[in-house]
């Protein structure tokens, strides 16, 4: 092979390679958002910690939300008279516009959407819409 064409092979190979890496770079990190998530709003309103990562003060309400593998969720809601009910439900999560949808068991009807940002391993941003 003359040298000519091995440095064009070799050119072809380094492109080949550079173009690889910039794709691998810019994809998106999936959000895993299966598991327990507590608000933890002495942080922020929507930010959101493993139910399991610490304790948290005591509070009058604080939002708690179960996203199991399945596809159902429960989660807690402040009823009137300060007390909390047990919401079950099915959720769904859209990757390309990171938003989590909650739909009745019974109806299918939605009943909340959230935008979901990964801060780091153990909090998330989770923002009612």
């Amino acid at each position: 092979m003359r040298l000519e064409a091995k440095l064009i092979l070799i050119r072809a190979v380094v492109v080949f390679f550079a173009l690889s890496l910039m794709t691998y770079s810019c994809e998106e990190e999936a959000v895993d958002i299966t598991g327990c998530w507590t608000n933890a709003f002495e942080e922020g309103a929507d930010i959101y910690k493993g139910c399991n990562v610490q304790a948290f003060a005591a509070a009058r309400f604080r939002q708690v939300y179960e996203f199991a593998a399945n596809g159902t969720v429960s989660y807690r809601v402040l009823l009137p008279n300060d007390g909390h009910a047990e919401i079950e439900a099915n959720w769904t999560y859209d990757s390309k516009r990171m938003e989590v949808s909650i739909f009745s068991n019974d109806t299918a009807e939605l009943l909340k959407k959230l935008r979901v940002a990964k801060i780091d391993q153990r909090t998330l941003s989770l923002q009612e819409l």
